[in-house]
């Protein structure tokens, strides 16, 4: 739908007002102790926080795939199975649903214990609702 001459002045002030938040979301993201990852609806990876890199062992260039990089780390359920790529809350975010405190475990390597995570997720809708990514953590 075209924008009128009479709606650019309320864009023009919505967008400053976005702008003015960023930092402020930026500081929050940053303060977690909580790994936070954001996906595309191609599950590549477009923001990890300085957390997730630790727990991924990720800080390589975005865009390759989160579940790419949580199966090199050998992500599964506490009864030693792999979660079904339809069933990972990456796939379920990107169906619009919400989920909360999924448990996972990542297997220990010969020099470290196994981790234990609690998993999140939700999408993330264009202004349309249809799901343009979903973010984790």
């Amino acid at each position: 739908m075209p924008v009128t001459d009479s709606q650019w002045p309320s864009i023009h002030i919505e967008s400053i007002q976005l702008q003015d938040k960023a930092p402020e979301l930026e500081a929050i993201i940053a303060a977690l102790a909580e790994a936070v990852v954001m996906h595309g609806p191609a599950e590549e990876m477009i923001r990890l926080d300085a957390a997730a890199e630790s727990l991924l062992g990720y800080s390589g260039e975005r865009g390759s795939s989160i579940l790419e990089q949580l199966a090199s780390l050998g992500l599964q359920t506490p009864k030693d199975k792999r979660f079904a790529s339809e069933e990972t809350l990456t796939a379920r975010a990107l169906r619009s649903e919400i989920e909360r405190g999924v448990v996972g475990v990542i297997p220990g390597a010969a020099t470290r214990e196994p981790v234990w995570v609690s998993i999140s997720a939700a999408p993330v809708s264009a202004s349309s609702g249809k799901p343009r990514g979903g973010e984790g953590g």
